[in-house]
């Protein structure tokens, strides 16, 4: 598994400047559609560009655009890229798990996949790579909490039952298992993925009973 390097991505020097004010067609609007890989990129290549990435109020602006973080500190970009690793490093582990278990066993009470998961931990994971991981999980889990109290509405008509916080925060932790891909899927349309998934995302009784693995992992 990759290791987070533990180095700052912070730069004193960088400016602080109103965005929403720089009267600059690239500055101030085409850059906002670009992902953040691709305005790294540009930022290697263009004088403009360079400004922006340079500029602190850019990394707020992308933390409230990426992952709806609101900051208000220097240090934006490295708070950017803490998230992104974080999440990052998670979904690798997810994946690892996968290859050994379906959703099915992981929420199984029967399941031998906290032995397998603390094995692995202790002997592939620093401890600096797991506090990412668990620093990930948690926001994935905070962050489709959110979106779902957003889709609470829907989701008691489709359901015809009255769901709790106990209930959204059960769910969320059960579709962080149909993987990344799923993940990306809910977040562009919730209620065309809900409505596309119900069937499984009810046949598991998710909203009741969702495993609590990952919540563990910090102290392994």
């Amino acid at each position: 598994m990759e290791r987070v390097e533990n180095k700052s991505v912070y730069n004193e020097n960088e400016e602080e400047i109103d965005i929403d004010n720089i009267d600059d067609l690239i500055e101030n609007v085409m850059w906002k559609n670009l992902n953040v890989d691709e305005l790294l990129n540009f930022c290697l290549v263009s004088k403009k560009y360079r400004r922006i990435c340079e500029n602190n109020t850019t990394w707020k602006y992308l933390l409230k655009r990426d992952y709806d973080y609101i900051y208000n500190e220097k240090n934006a970009k490295e708070k950017y890229f803490q998230i992104k690793y974080g999440i990052d490093n998670f979904w690798k582990l997810l994946r690892i798990i996968r290859k050994k278990f379906t959703v099915q066993q992981i929420v199984s009470p029967l399941s031998n996949i906290d032995t397998f998961l603390r094995t692995y931990i202790l002997e592939y994971v620093d401890p600096l790579t797991l506090e990412s991981i668990y620093d990930g999980y948690v926001y994935i889990v905070r962050f489709l909490t959110n979106i779902l109290h957003q889709l609470k509405p829907y989701i008691e008509n489709r359901l015809s039952i009255t769901i709790s916080k106990y209930n959204m925060v059960n769910f969320a932790r059960f579709l962080i298992l149909l993987g990344e891909d799923n993940y990306i899927n809910f977040l562009q349309d919730p209620v065309l993925n809900f409505s596309q998934n119900i069937h499984n995302y009810t046949i598991n009784n998710s909203l009741n009973n969702s495993p609590l693995i990952f919540d563990k992992i910090k102290y392994y």
